[in-house]
């Protein structure tokens, strides 16, 4: 077993200051905890709208939930970043099915129901996930790149996407 720490830090300058923040008083919150793992998988993918949604990028059904869903008990950490340059086009629509859903969710509509976040260029989440949904993605650009990374709680079988 090995141990990450990620940080959360959001800093902001009070509303007032010469490169204004968002808040009439300085901002400066942090948090770090500490995470122990026993698997880590990384990767890189193109999304593009040609394929009405890029599909899953995890399976809720995969081996390593092992307790039949019980959340807490089993999952990861995930990491998803928007590769995107700055400036640049091609959001990345994240959503969630059931296990049984096809790969087929369009997400770029307004109203979609599978559709929970979208990462705009150089935007990242990082988020636990107890491996009882699917992870969806669909995009607004051809070649629009997401970087990703699993941090496993529990011993994975095969998780690749």
């Amino acid at each position: 077993m090995a141990t990450i720490k990620p940080t959360l830090s959001i800093v902001s300058n009070a509303s007032d200051a010469t490169i204004p923040g968002p808040l009439s008083v300085a901002l400066s919150l942090s948090t770090t905890v500490d995470v122990t793992v026993v698997g880590v998988e990384s990767g890189t993918m193109t999304v593009n709208t040609a394929d009405n949604a890029a599909g899953i990028l995890f399976d809720g059904s995969l081996a390593e939930d092992v307790d039949g869903g019980v959340a807490g008990a089993d999952g990861s950490y995930i990491y998803m970043k928007n590769m995107t340059v700055s400036g640049g086009t091609g959001d990345i629509y994240v959503g969630v099915g059931a296990d049984d859903d096809a790969a087929t969710q369009e997400m770029a509509t307004a109203e979609d129901p599978h559709r929970m976040f979208t990462l705009k260029p150089q935007e990242f989440a990082f988020f636990p996930y107890d491996h009882t949904m699917d992870i969806h993605l669909d995009t607004s650009t051809d070649g629009t790149k997401l970087e990703w990374w699993r941090f496993d709680r529990t011993a994975a079988t095969d998780a690749t996407p």
